[in-house]
C-alpha cells in the first residue's frame, strides 16, 4: 500500500483526493478512505500507526469541531491535495466524539471506568482517584497504539510513561458481540483485576498511592481496548 507524505505529522493513504462532505465519521476507526465521509481522508500520525478518518475543509469559510484543526494533507510528491479537520492533540480522537462507531469510547464510558476503579477502591477504604485530563490523553493514545498492535501496554514501554502516568492497567481487545457493551468490558476486566488481591499488579495499581487516573478507549471493530494510567496528576 502507498501512503502519501506528511504535512503538520499526518499521512494520508492513497486515494487522497475528494469534494466536500459531511462529519459524521470524523475520527472513526478506518483503513481506507472509502470508509469516509465524502471528501474524508484515512488519516494516521505515521505509517504502521492506527487510522482514523479526517473531514474536508477546504472549502472558504469551513470550520472543524472543538478540539480538532484544519491541516494540510499531501501526496507521495510532496503536494498539498487538500485539508482535513484533524484532532489537535498529537493525532490522538478526542474521547468526547461518540461511542463504539467513533473508534473512542463515550464520555460515559470514560466517566464509568474511573468509578468503577473508586468503588473497588472504596471497598478498602481508599479514598477516590481524580479523573485527569493529562492521563486520559495519553490512555487514549495507548489504547489506540495497544489496540491495533495488538501488544499489551507497547506505547507505555515505548515512552517511559509519558513522563505522566506511574502504573498502567489493560483490557486488551475484548470481544463486543461477547460481552455486549463497553460498559461491560469495563466492568468485566476490572472484576478480573481486583480478584487478583493484594501482590496482583494489577490490583496493586488500582489500590496504588497515586491520586489520579485516566482511561483511554479504543473500539476496531469487534475489539475494545481499554487503557488506565495512574499517575500524581
Amino acid at each position: 500500500m502507498r501512503w502519501c507524505a506528511a504535512i503538520a505529522g499526518l499521512l494520508v493513504m492513497v486515494g487522497c483526493g475528494g469534494g466536500g462532505g459531511g462529519g459524521s465519521k470524523l475520527c472513526q476507526a478506518c483503513s481506507s478512505p472509502g470508509e469516509c465521509d465524502p471528501g474524508g481522508l484515512c488519516i494516521t500520525t505515521g505509517a504502521g500507526l492506527p487510522t482514523f478518518c479526517g473531514t474536508d475543509c477546504s472549502a472558504a469559510g469551513a470550520t472543524c469541531p472543538s478540539g480538532y484543526g484544519c491541516v494540510m494533507v499531501a501526496d507521495g510528491t510532496g503536494a498539498i491535495v487538500g485539508h482535513q479537520c484533524a484532532p489537535d492533540t498529537s493525532g490522538v480522537c478526542p474521547q468526547t466524539t461518540g461511542g463504539p462507531d467513533a473508534g473512542t469510547g463515550s464520555t460515559d464510558d470514560l466517566q464509568f471506568c474511573v468509578d468503577q476503579t473508586n468503588m473497588y477502591r472504596h471497598t478498602v477504604g481508599l479514598g477516590d482517584l481524580v479523573r485527569s485530563p493529562t492521563l486520559e490523553a495519553y490512555a487514549a493514545q495507548g489504547a489506540m497504539i495497544d489496540g491495533t498492535a495488538h501488544t499489551p501496554h507497547k506505547h507505555f514501554m515505548d515512552t517511559g510513561g509519558g513522563g505522566v502516568s506511574f502504573a498502567e492497567n489493560e483490557i486488551p481487545w475484548w470481544s463486543m458481540a461477547q460481552n455486549g457493551t463497553v460498559h461491560a468490558i469495563i466492568a468485566g476486566g476490572l472484576q478480573l483485576m481486583w480478584n487478583e488481591g493484594p501482590g496482583g499488579g494489577h490490583y496493586d495499581n488500582m489500590t496504588s498511592s497515586n491520586t489520579h487516573l485516566g482511561c483511554g478507549i479504543f473500539v476496531n471493530g469487534d475489539e475494545v481496548t481499554v487503557t488506565q494510567d495512574y499517575g500524581p496528576q
